[in-house]
């Protein structure tokens, strides 16, 4: 599922068009060739996005991925024949077969599998961003560490794209408020106030403000963004 572009981000209204619809749908296992089926999404209904921008709603977040049911391997996009070479080792690995077995989420492991396929972690925020949109208990703080990483990577490399270094930035603060570090998060949202190249479009700048009340509050529960509605 690709995240809303910032310029959609807390803007998405109420639509009464469709709820939250799955269907079965069968699949063959790239790795040993044996078909299953798996229950995804079909459609959903999204009424506008929490801070980390994951849509609320009738709709199923992040979108689910089909695995299959014996080695684990996540379907989540058209696989080469070198993919396969490469990934076959590793989901058959222990330590793969041992994140499932502790129930590292489907995205925690997709972003694993981007990894062992030569993408840079700076390019697997987003991954790993959706991942904490799964995670529970102790996996949150450590999903929510390692996307903050991978975004401050992704800022250090990343020159030429003003809108998605805009949104890694407001996922970055969002993230530091969340694990509680608010020094941080009010760092990087006083910035973004700041930035004369961002602090005067909407729906940013609503953000900001909302962000730095919450900060100032020592808020760390999750919310939804603020209404851009006069």
């Amino acid at each position: 599922m690709r995240i809303p572009s910032l310029l959609l981000l807390c803007c998405l209204m109420a639509t009464p068009v469709f709820a939250s619809t799955t269907a079965e749908r069968e699949f063959t296992c790239p790795l040993d060739g044996k078909p299953f089926k798996a229950v995804i999404a079909m459609s959903g209904t999204s009424f506008g996005l929490m801070l980390a921008m994951e849509p609320y709603g009738p709709i199923i977040t992040p979108w689910p991925v089909a695995e299959c049911p014996e080695d684990g391997m996540l379907l989540y996009k058209d696989f080469t024949e070198q993919d396969i070479t490469v990934l076959r080792p590793y989901v058959l690995s222990p330590e793969y077969q041992d994140m499932r077995k502790n129930k590292e989420t489907p995205y925690r492991r997709m972003a694993a599998l981007e990894e062992k396929l030569g993408v840079p972690r700076s390019m697997l925020w987003r991954t790993l961003l959706q991942a904490t949109w799964e995670a529970r208990g102790e996996q949150y703080p450590r999903y929510a560490r390692e996307a903050a990483a991978a975004i401050e990577e992704f800022l250090a490399v990343e020159k030429d794209d003003a809108e998605e270094i805009t949104t890694a930035k407001m996922v970055y603060g969002e993230l530091n408020r969340r694990l509680g570090d608010f020094q941080r998060a009010q760092r990087t949202f006083e910035a973004l106030r700041d930035d004369p190249a961002s602090a005067a479009k909407q729906p940013i700048r609503g953000i900001v403000d909302y962000q730095l009340e919450l900060i100032k509050t020592k808020d760390t529960a999750p919310h939804q963004c603020p209404s851009q509605e006069k």
